[in-house]
């Protein structure tokens, strides 16, 4: 299986994306939800992943690890510089983002 990544999605939640599909059943016992709508920052592509409350993030490193599951934790550097582009965001919120900026 390749390694998943978990990644901060918000200041309040965390993004699971990579090989998920053997894992799902752990992830949605650990209290997971699919999002298929979420967008690459660097790429800005439609990406799906697995989000989580940011408080349970220490809670789901051990479940993975007890399982022998491989991830990586990947920080993006300029997360408090205030350059918002390393957010992975919904594109909903991505919408609302540019109509503001257009609108007001």
């Amino acid at each position: 299986m390749n390694k998943i990544q978990i990644s901060k999605y918000s200041e309040r939640a965390i993004v699971v994306t990579g090989d998920t599909k053997p894992v799902k059943d752990i992830l949605r016992t650990a209290g997971g939800k699919f999002n298929a709508r979420l967008t690459n920052p660097t790429t800005h592509t439609p990406i799906m992943g697995w989000v989580f409350s940011k408080s349970r993030q220490n809670e789901l490193e051990k479940l993975l690890t007890g399982n022998k599951i491989s991830f990586d934790v990947v920080t993006p550097e300029n997360i408090n510089s205030g350059n918002h582009n390393d957010y992975i965001q919904d594109p909903g919120e991505i919408a609302a983002d540019n109509w503001a900026a257009n609108n007001l």
